[in-house]
């Protein structure tokens, strides 16, 4: 009796042209509409259906828009000039959906950026020149229930508090002074926030501060 040898499946990569098995329900926040009509053109090249596609042009009804549609994903195409304003979004996402996968795509990079986003609950950072070669396999692999969650520390909900005081501006005796805080509490918060960005020095804090608004009065 011959016993016939079985050739090993070979799983197909995945490309633009690949169809998702799952209908996505995603939400855009893209103020642009040359820049929406790229990224609605590559999220349906990579087989999301346009009936599952919403965008929202501006951060001030992005909340509303997740309490109300419960999206799978929320992709955040224009990070670099309205970073500040998405901080608490973000942290209001995390409670309102906690299921929902974030994603955003930098179009300019900036030291830390990556990391501070990371901190307030982002879990895949994709970068325009890798866009069309990363996305349709994100997609497809969170459409299979593969939750594509960032390994990356994430910062406590106070660590978020005092990290958006501290990029507006605000010293730590002002932090502590306008929470009702200790100062050697939030004196540690930051401490802890700087670890986990990875930063050296506590100048580089006010640094990106400095950056992310000048790019949010520039946008």
């Amino acid at each position: 009796m011959s016993h016939m040898t079985k050739t090993p499946a070979v799983r197909e990569p995945i490309t633009a042209g690949t169809a998702l098995k799952t209908a996505l329900k995603i939400v855009v926040l893209e103020p642009a509409d040359i820049r929406w009509l790229g990224i609605q053109q590559i999220l349906r090249d990579a087989g999301v259906a346009e009936s599952g596609l919403q965008r929202i042009r501006s951060a001030d009804v992005l909340s509303e828009t997740l309490h109300s549609q419960r999206p799978d994903i929320l992709l955040l195409s224009s990070v670099s000039g309205n970073t500040v304003s998405l901080l608490s979004t973000l942290l209001t996402l995390r409670t309102a959906c906690p299921r929902s996968c974030v994603m955003a795509i930098l179009h300019k990079e900036a030291p830390y950026l990556r990391e501070l986003l990371q901190g307030f609950g982002v879990d895949q950072i994709l970068t325009t020149p890798t866009l069309v070669a990363e996305l349709p396999g994100l997609l497809s692999a969170h459409s299979q229930m593969q939750h594509l969650r960032s390994v990356a520390p994430r910062f406590t909900r106070q660590e978020c508090y005092v990290m958006q005081a501290l990029l507006a501006g605000y010293s730590v005796s002002q932090v502590a002074r306008t929470q009702g805080k200790n100062i050697r509490t939030v004196s540690a918060q930051k401490q802890s926030v700087l670890g986990k960005m990875k930063m050296m020095h506590s100048g580089e804090l006010q640094v990106l501060g400095g950056y992310l608004m000048t790019a949010e009065a520039g946008r």
